[in-house]
């Protein structure tokens, strides 16, 4: 349960810190404007509060989704260990599967988090009109999507840890920034290469683009060009840096004093 304690305290707080970026990047993800722009219309429309819409899904979707992977891929990295002797290939199966299960879990709080972000309706209008429109298959809208946006796991997981652990053993003494390093440069390649699916899920999630994921990039690309599959990726590069930084290292840190303790 350590794991799940330490990821839970360590990622509520990301969430709270960062939560203006990640309304700005769901906006931009869905309309390519220049950023003075956006964030100007959200003051004038919204004020400051704007920036913090769906602020309580955000702090109750995210941490409990990270709480739930972190602890469920601890223990999926134990047994493809025992099963496998590359740790490459055991560290990549485990964090796919984990993702599987988890986004299967959690895709109905992460639909109504996009679509909060997005309106000026709340949580329970939300919900209800997904479900009058579509039933409980409402709530998985996108699912089959973001198994594709796995790959970012499959890239983050095991380069993390094979940076911590070679970091680890050449500067000792340097535990917190070994994390920063490991965590920050695994963030920045994964993010690059899984950004696109992001930009696809929100369009598939706020229900603008009712079309087979195929036609959506084509419609993407033909409207907007490549740009229009990396949409705000300056701003969740801003965001997700410093906050998976500030999770991993909240993390690691609370997870070893569990450990030490129960030494």
């Amino acid at each position: 349960m350590q794991d799940f304690h330490a990821s839970l305290v360590a990622s509520l707080a990301s969430v709270v810190i960062f939560a203006p970026f990640d309304v700005a990047r769901t906006k931009l993800n869905l309309n390519n404007q220049p950023l003075p722009q956006l964030l100007s219309n959200i003051y004038k429309t919204e004020g400051v509060k704007g920036f913090y819409r769906g602020l309580a899904m955000s702090a109750t979707t995210t941490p409990l989704s990270v709480s739930l992977y972190l602890s469920l891929y601890s223990k999926a990295k134990n047994f493809m260990k025992s099963h496998c002797e590359n740790n490459i290939l055991s560290n990549i199966g485990a964090s796919v599967a984990t993702g599987v299960v988890c986004n299967t879990i959690t895709n109905p709080l992460w639909l109504l988090k996009t679509r909060i972000q997005t309106s000026n309706k709340g949580l329970f209008q939300n919900a209800s009109e997904i479900y009058y429109k579509d039933g409980l298959r409402g709530y998985y809208r996108g699912l089959g999507t973001s198994f594709l946006g796995l790959i970012h796991l499959a890239v983050y997981f095991p380069l993390y840890e094979t940076l911590k652990d070679t970091l680890n053993s050449s500067y000792q003494d340097s535990t917190t920034q070994n994390i920063l390093i490991a965590s920050s440069v695994s963030k920045l390649i994964s993010l690059i290469v899984s950004y696109p699916n992001t930009v696809l899920m929100t369009k598939i999630q706020t229900g603008m683009e009712n079309i087979s994921f195929y036609s959506l990039v084509q419609q993407t690309y033909q409207k907007q060009g490549l740009s229009g599959l990396f949409s705000g990726i300056k701003v969740e590069v801003g965001r997700s840096l410093p906050a998976n930084a500030l999770t991993f290292m909240l993390y690691e840190s609370l997870k070893q004093k569990h450990i030490l303790r129960l030494a």
